[in-house]
């Protein structure tokens, strides 16, 4: 199924394969307070190519290394590369996939 290639990721991040696919990615995070973030993954000619929703553990500001990791996602870091460049293990578990077809 051609909708599911970007999320075979073993060993790889969802931002390296968007990047191999459009070029420079950037992180616009929308919305970043202590229950939740929402991030846009903007391609080179400003599209969207991924809507990311992180829903974060009540004891994450307890942990030092975790706000570091926040505030590095705030300033623009990729989530996953984050959290890889600190020594984390990253699994991916997608819950569902929308295709949503647009009008010219």
């Amino acid at each position: 199924m051609k909708a599911l290639e970007h999320y075979n990721l073993h060993q790889r991040l969802h931002t390296d394969v968007l990047q191999e696919k459009y070029g420079k990615i950037d992180v616009q995070v929308l919305c970043d307070d202590d229950n939740k973030r929402e991030v846009l993954l903007i391609d080179k000619n400003l599209v969207a190519r991924t809507y990311a929703l992180t829903l974060k553990r009540h004891d994450w500001k307890q942990d030092d290394e975790m706000q570091l990791i926040n505030e590095a996602i705030k300033d623009g870091e990729g989530i996953g590369s984050a959290f890889k460049k600190r020594g984390f293990d990253i699994q991916k578990n997608v819950l569902d996939v929308y295709l949503i077809k647009l009008p010219e």
